[in-house]
């Protein structure tokens, strides 16, 4: 059975990622790869609610979630400036929460598409859920939204035609 207010918040983090990809510049870019069955890493990042956002030399890198961290992007610095902010301003980010190392900040999702979302906060580390929990989880929402017809971001084409994915 699927706890609706955790489905809510894996719409919001497939929403983000699905965002950082349309923000995405392909023509920059030609080594982005897009992933249709994206994964967390349990190891990694588990809040205890909401969603944060990192950030690695200005460009967006993962999405930590209650069920661990959800790589963008990954660590590839290109220079986002203009499409950042407007990724920002989306997701109704007010401001950077804190570094985590010189060339890394973190950012609390307050809302994406005008969806609010709970104030986020980090699990403590001793309370981590188990992988197999998390990884069970995630790929059960994941099942679960492409049931209901959801979709992981559009090819490279379709982006560049200005053609999206439904986000949320």
């Amino acid at each position: 059975m699927l706890n609706i207010s955790d489905y809510q918040i894996f719409l919001a983090a497939i929403g983000i990622y699905n965002l950082v990809y349309k923000y995405a510049d392909y023509s920059r870019r030609p080594w982005i790869k897009i992933e249709k069955n994206p994964a967390v890493n349990p190891f990694f990042n588990q809040t205890k609610q909401g969603l944060f956002l990192e950030m690695y030399r200005g460009e967006p890198s993962s999405i930590h979630t209650p069920w661990g961290r959800l790589t963008c992007l990954g660590n590839r610095p290109s220079g986002w400036n203009e499409a950042c902010n407007k990724l920002l301003d989306e997701l109704g980010v007010v401001a950077q929460i804190r570094l985590m190392e010189a060339h890394s900040q973190i950012h609390a999702i307050r809302e994406v598409c005008g969806d609010k979302l709970p104030v986020p906060e980090y699990k403590n580390i001793t309370k981590y859920e188990s992988y197999s929990w998390c990884d069970n989880t995630w790929k059960d929402f994941l099942k679960n939204y492409y049931h209901q017809g959801g979709a992981v971001v559009c090819l490279a084409q379709d982006v560049e035609r200005g053609d999206y994915a439904s986000i949320l």
